[in-house]
């Protein structure tokens, strides 16, 4: 089943129909998982926060107002998931960026092309730079950027104002273009 409309498919859901919100998952299980890995670092974390969103969704999706956009409500629920699970990780053992278990695939790189290698190359450290940011920066840079949510739904995601997500913004590409110095200037 796949339905076009997204506010007929929210209004099946709100009236408990199962496949719909099965479809609903379908939808945004991928974009769900990728914001959660960008906050968590952390595959297993990550499924743990997709599926206690999307359980959040299950038990709101009745107080889901018509006029909201759903994007960015169900980011808001991700978002705050996320940090819940960051909170209580923290309180159960301190954790630091070092820690963070690294996955890297053994590939020969003598048969890989420099150009491809570059890229690679470039994309890690754009990525690592983006994962030093603290993560409210993090976050907006992630929503606003990469997700393309308007600036006011990304201060609707972070629970903020429009003013917060643009400090926000200013700050998190101000300290990527210091910790990217050396690679811009090639």
């Amino acid at each position: 089943m796949r339905e076009t409309n997204e506010s007929a498919l929210i209004a099946r859901c709100q009236k408990g129909d199962r496949l719909a919100f099965e479809e609903l998952i379908r939808r945004y299980m991928d974009k769900v998982y990728y914001l959660a890995y960008s906050v968590v670092k952390n595959h297993q974390d990550a499924d743990d926060i997709l599926q206690e969103s999307f359980i959040r969704v299950y038990k709101s999706i009745k107080k889901f107002k018509e006029r909201e956009r759903f994007y960015p409500w169900l980011y808001r629920i991700v978002v705050n998931q996320a940090k819940s699970y960051l909170k209580k990780r923290e309180q159960s053992f301190h954790y630091s960026s070092e820690e963070r278990m690294v996955e890297s695939a053994e590939v020969d790189e003598r048969d890989i092309p420099v150009d491809i290698l570059e890229e690679k190359e470039l994309r890690q450290k754009i990525n690592k730079a983006v994962d030093s940011l603290p993560p409210q920066q993090r976050l907006a840079i992630r929503l606003f950027e990469v997700e393309g949510l308007s600036m006011k739904e990304t201060a609707e995601v972070l629970n903020c104002r429009v003013g917060t997500v643009k400090s926000h913004l200013h700050r998190a590409r101000w300290a990527l273009r210091e910790k990217l110095k050396d690679v811009t200037k090639r």
